[in-house]
């Protein structure tokens, strides 16, 4: 017995020695996606619940799903698992700690009582989503592990060995590990069904087409989509040109193997046949909000991918890979690109799909072959042109590899850090809770509070006696001044569904995309929604944020709205606009259709005379903007202005306001961008009628000059917006600071961290 064991640990000792690296990568990459996931991401996707939820519907329902917005392949392998290898423990704990329900739920069938499903499941199912993302943590590192298995068969050890570590580290693919959304089953399958085709590339036996054909069945039963069987295809008609009979295209084995997709794919899902109706309505929904059929090129995918979701260096490599690859190897090029391509066509050009970036979580270990491909290539070139050790050659490759991830490396590290720490929602609920004081008025966008503290920040709203009111592009205030006029006391903004306001840049093409290597911040910034957290960000109070790492993990920005000063103080300067010279400089058009803007002479306030903003235009920070003014550091500048939005609108209820930034210089390019430091005023009801408006903002440190400038929320309205008789004042009054025990704190969050760059 000794002498057996023994030689168990001698051989288990061997084989790490023999696969230590692959091992090494493997074992990082299940823990950097484990490590992650509780608490994770917020508990608020409504993909997820698609897997968790339909599961448990199964579980009650004799496996008759309640939707069909996805194939049953995940929620049915999510409720075997759950059956399996997590419900006893479930059971032998509800056994020890409440008797009566455990020999109830065993004498009776657990499936047959959903009044326990709290028990089991936990409250709203909380205990489920998270069984899911651990499941889909697993599947993201057998994935992995997948991998290796793939690029070894189709080309060697060493292209499997950097096609893994690309994987290991990719940062979309561990952030779609993360959550229990599908794409990472798909990925797994689509990959199963990739080495499926290798298979039969290789050797044409029955065995082999059936394996083939199951595997990009089950696939197919994960998401609707048709690409997991492309590579199979293209082997089989691979197979017909080597055996140069066209006939054999419908040989028996393609035949069986056809049979078995049918086959394998309705035992997966055998409740569809009798939900059409609900599958072709639920089917037509997402074909719309896809925009199928719509043929246009969507640049933004690309670069999502290059900046971040693969990475500038990886993409580079894959680049080279497909070169490379095409040059040396055509088949396997042409095997891999028979999923590739037809993935990036639906995605970016026949659908807008790629607007939801965790989609190419599916198609990343193809590209990943592609990239282990471009470093052992540049691995066998360094070998043949340098003089130096076969050792030294791979050390110097090694040095390679780690620097093009090391970008990867970083934010997927960062991911998994940021999403164990606490949720965000419940700092939030923490802070709120501890310091907010009470009978104040209260505006928030949607906090998308966790399960676990929703009800924490309710009993505290009643508690406190707060009157709280929404807060978001649609309703409520939005600038300071809007804040200060609603009586606002305090408003907390919630990164994630401000993004509704500020993703327009997404539909951009390439040449405009191409001129930045991030978010395009300036654009974001300068339309009135970045404007007015801008401006809000002077009086920030708390800041509860992850980094942009953490997609979507919920970032708060809580502001304390100071009280709107009485004594303007005494008139620097006076706009009345009653000749054609007193027009303003058109800024801000950033390279897209400007405003229509002019001066007219058959409108005024008082007299004849104003500036124009017409409707049209492309975009929402174009602005018509005064001459610098010389302003002194410290003080307080109030812009009063009136504007008149016309025809009166049922459907618009206010646009045009009026927007102060302060300058170190009077620098051409500055003044072209957004000041240091912005105040707005409110945007002017659009009632037919002249309307005062006004803005108050202190100088900051370093400011000599500032610009006043007239703009609009959104330029293509059918409304015509007019300004007349502007005055700017200076004043040493300061804003009163209400609650002075909770101060203002420098708020120190990035741009990155407040402006999400895809949608999950």
């Amino acid at each position: 017995m000794i002498i057996k064991t023994h030689t168990l640990l001698k051989k288990i000792t061997q084989i790490f020695k023999k696969h230590f690296f692959l091992i090494a990568i493997i074992l990082l990459a299940f823990s950097v996606r484990l490590y992650g996931v509780y608490p994770g991401f917020p508990d608020n996707h409504p993909d997820e619940t698609l897997g968790y939820q339909t599961a448990i519907y199964m579980f009650y329902h004799n496996l008759e799903p309640n939707s069909f917005d996805y194939g049953m392949g995940r929620p049915l392998l999510l409720l075997f698992i759950f059956k399996v290898f997590i419900l006893p423990f479930v059971f032998a704990k509800i056994f020890f700690t409440n008797p009566d329900i455990f020999f109830n739920l065993f004498s009776k069938g657990a499936s047959s009582l959903p009044e326990y499903a709290n028990v089991l499941f936990g409250e709203r199912s909380i205990y489920a989503l998270y069984w899911a993302r651990y499941v889909s943590a697993l599947i993201g590192g057998f994935s992995v592990l997948l991998l290796y298995f793939v690029a070894n068969k189709l080309f060697n050890k060493q292209v499997a060995l950097f096609a893994v570590f690309f994987l290991a580290f990719s940062y979309w693919h561990v952030l779609l590990s993360l959550l229990g959304l599908p794409e990472i089953h798909n990925s797994f399958f689509s990959l199963l069904a990739l080495f499926g085709a290798i298979l039969l590339l290789e050797k044409n036996t029955k065995s082999r087409y059936v394996f083939a054909a199951i595997a990009a069945s089950l696939a197919f039963s994960i998401k609707y989509q048709t690409f997991s069987l492309f590579p199979f295809l293209f082997v089989h008609l691979v197979w017909a040109i080597r055996k140069k009979s066209f006939f054999y295209l419908l040989n028996k084995n393609f035949i069986l193997s056809m049979i078995f997709f049918v086959v394998i794919f309705f035992i997966i899902n055998p409740f569809l046949i009798f939900n059409l109706e609900q599958f072709s309505k639920e089917t037509r929904y997402n074909y719309l909000r896809y925009q199928m059929g719509v043929l246009r090129l969507r640049a933004y995918p690309f670069f999502y991918l290059f900046h971040w979701g693969l990475g500038e260096l990886s993409s580079i490599i894959i680049l080279l890979g497909m070169i490379f690859m095409f040059i040396k190897q055509r088949t396997k090029f042409l095997l891999l690109m028979s999923f590739v391509v037809p993935f990036f066509f639906v995605m970016t050009y026949y659908s807008n799909g790629g607007i939801y970036t965790r989609n190419f979580a599916t198609v990343v270990p193809f590209l990943m072959i592609l990239a282990g491909y471009g470093i052992y290539t540049l691995y066998f070139f360094i070998k043949k042109i340098s003089r130096i050790s076969a050792n030294l050659s791979f050390l110097l490759i090694i040095i390679i590899l780690l620097f093009v991830n090391f970008s990867a490396m970083r934010n997927s590290l960062l991911l998994s850090f940021s999403y164990a720490r606490p949720l965000s929602s419940d700092m939030l609920t923490d802070w709120f809770s501890k310091n907010m004081p009470e009978n104040v008025r209260l505006r928030n966008y949607n906090l998308l509070l966790s399960s676990s503290n929703s009800h924490v920040f309710t009993d505290a709203i009643k508690e406190k006696n707060i009157e709280q009111l929404p807060w978001d592009y649609s309703k409520g205030p939005n600038s300071l001044a809007e804040f200060q006029e609603d009586g606002t006391d305090f408003a907390i903004l919630n990164t994630q569904p401000l993004q509704s306001v500020t993703y327009w840049w997404r539909g951009w093409q390439m040449s405009r995309l191409v001129k930045y290597n991030s978010v395009p911040f300036d654009y974001i910034t300068n339309g009135f929604y970045g404007l007015s957290v801008k401006e809000l960000q002077q009086y920030t109070v708390a800041e509860i944020y992850k980094p942009w790492q953490a997609a979507a993990a919920n970032n708060y920005l809580v502001f304390k709205i100071p009280t709107k000063i009485k004594d303007v103080g005494k008139q620097i300067m006076n706009f009345d606009f009653n000749n054609k010279s007193a027009m303003w400089e058109t800024r801000g058009s950033m390279d897209l259709q400007p405003g229509r803007f002019e001066w007219g002479s058959e409108e005024g306030k008082k007299q004849k005379g104003v500036l124009i903003n017409y409707s049209g235009g492309g975009g929402n920070t174009s602005r018509l903007a005064s001459a610098p003014i010389a302003v002194r550091e410290g003080k307080v500048y109030t812009v009063a202005g009136w504007i008149k939005n016309h025809p009166k609108s049922d459907v618009i209820e206010k646009d045009g306001f009026i927007r102060m930034d302060f300058y170190k210089d009077k620098n051409e390019a500055m003044l072209e961008m957004g000041g240091i430091l912005v105040a707005l005023s409110s945007r002017a009801p659009v009632t037919g009628e002249w309307i005062k408006v006004s803005a108050s903002g202190k100088s900051p440190k370093g400011a000599n000059y500032m610009t006043v400038s007239f703009q609009r929320e959104y330029q293509p309205t059918t409304i015509t917006s007019y300004l007349d008789d502007v005055e700017v004042f200076e004043s040493n009054e300061n804003p009163k600071e209400p609650f002075r025990n909770i101060p203002y704190i420098k708020s120190n969050i990035s741009n990155e961290d407040i402006y999400y760059n895809s949608f999950l």
